[in-house]
């Protein structure tokens, strides 16, 4: 039995997360069988844990095991621990029939790390700014407090002096700027703006004729939910949320239990998750954010029906933390445009090379090809795979056969190694990433829309 006060030990100094997320990590998410460790006189010196997914790849459904919390002691760390347990993992998932291993580096040189294993990057997001840098949002501030988009409270009243200042060639003054109790109006290019117009209220702003009117929908807050046990809006959070990632071509997907410990985690936390409703009072819109430091937020998931739901969910969150602005992720899609930033995000190891190619050769009945797959830690993987027709035939007998790719996991990465017919790597044009091994999951995606889903 594993020591499991030594466990949350390690996580501790390695992670620094607090003790009610250890808690829930250890108590609801990873159970016994599904870690591993390595000792030394008693003393765990390094862990990682094995989670089960079902993940959505290729219209089809696998389980895929999630490595988390991989850490080794500090004083530990050089003699390979890591590479140890990553080897001992892969064994227990080849025995398991898991087919592929996914993870995401908490750090950018983890990413070199895990090549070392075989993993390679298949997992892109791309990173927008809210608002964007184009975009006017109205603000007002009080004193000389950071700038917070969205207006004062009630109770902070505008002195009987007049008001004036000039920023972006808009002047402000006591006679086109006044506050009543309950209305802000003032003057900028010609647009006056009255009470019927422009309005503070619990849900957000509207502020013009362009602008998204928060009032179209209602705004909860899921932990508060989750806390308070209102368990139809669980359930109807939950059926959209799935839904929403059933659409994506390559994600890693959430059981109801699963879901319910990431909003869990969400209410203890200092994290955030807001589901807009419509009038019949339906989820049409899910966005998860923490606190980014100083006035920001990263909404780390987001989903919604429409462009008009997305910006009243980020709005929401803008006000919320008195940012001036926010970043969310969204997958990546062949619209995306070049200003946006694409960042590397999660990788992926293939286990049962016959497996993955028997499910890309199912949705690719048009392909065939002959490729030599050469895995040194799993030895199984090695051989021939022929596929044609939608079918996969795997041979460990190369003789007489004319190999049209070849791959090997040697310098840790799934390599392409030369062909000799070609005096390069064989693969040109459009066809590279469609036939490259440590890219199967990016051919799903179409090159994009693959982001495995990283609410928690």
């Amino acid at each position: 039995m594993k020591d499991i006060e030594q466990l949350k030990s390690l996580w501790k100094s390695l992670f620094g997360d607090t003790e009610a997320f250890i808690s829930l990590f250890f108590h609801e998410v990873v159970r016994e069988e599904n870690i591993r460790v390595l000792e030394e006189k008693g003393r765990i010196l390094s862990a990682l844990y094995m989670l089960p997914y079902p993940f959505r790849i290729w219209k089809q459904e696998v389980t895929v095991s999630y490595i988390s919390g991989a850490g080794t002691l500090p004083e530990a760390q050089g003699r390979g621990l890591m590479r140890r347990l990553l080897i001992d993992s892969f064994k227990e998932m080849e025995h398991r029939l898991i087919p592929l291993s996914i993870l995401i580096p908490a750090e950018p040189w983890l990413y070199g790390f895990y090549e070392k294993s075989g993993y390679a990057t298949v997992f892109t997001y791309n990173q927008q700014v809210y608002p964007p840098k184009d975009r006017f949002l109205a603000s007002i501030t009080g004193g000389t407090s950071p700038s917070s988009v969205g207006f004062p409270p009630k109770e902070q009243r505008l002195e009987e002096e007049v008001f004036s200042c000039k920023e972006e060639g808009v002047r402000l003054g006591e006679e086109n700027l006044q506050q009543p109790e309950d209305s802000l109006r003032y003057e900028k290019d010609g647009l006056q703006c009255g009470e019927d117009d422009l309005q503070y209220s619990e849900n957000g702003l509207k502020y013009g004729e362009d602008a998204i009117l928060l009032e179209q929908y209602s705004f909860d807050d899921l932990g508060d939910s989750f806390l308070q046990k209102r368990e139809y809006l669980m359930d109807a959070c939950f059926s959209y949320f799935d839904q929403r990632l059933r659409e994506r071509n390559a994600c890693i997907l959430h059981s109801y239990t699963n879901f319910r410990t990431i909003v869990h985690d969400y209410a203890i936390s200092d994290g955030k998750i807001w589901v807009a409703l419509n009038n019949e009072h339906i989820p049409v819109g899910i966005i998860f954010t923490v606190p980014a430091g100083g006035s920001s937020f990263v909404a780390k998931e987001l989903v919604a029906d429409s462009e008009e739901v997305k910006e009243a969910l980020l709005r929401t969150a803008l006000n919320h933390y008195h940012a001036s602005s926010g970043i969310y992720r969204t997958v990546v899609s062949n619209t995306s445009s070049e200003e946006i930033q694409t960042v590397p995000f999660g990788m992926a190891r293939i286990i049962d090379a016959y497996k993955m190619l028997s499910m890309w050769a199912a949705v690719n009945p048009e392909r065939q090809l002959i490729i030599h797959l050469s895995d040194p830690l799993l030895t199984n993987n090695n051989g021939s795979y022929c596929i044609e027709s939608g079918k996969c035939y795997k041979t460990t007998n190369n003789e007489g056969i004319q190999t049209e790719r070849n791959y090997s996991f040697q310098k840790g990465i799934i390599n392409k190694q030369s062909d000799t017919k070609t005096g390069g790597d064989g693969i040109t044009g459009e066809n590279a990433e469609d036939y490259a091994m440590s890219h199967l999951i990016e051919d799903a995606k179409d090159r994009g829309d693959g982001t495995p889903c990283n609410c928690h």
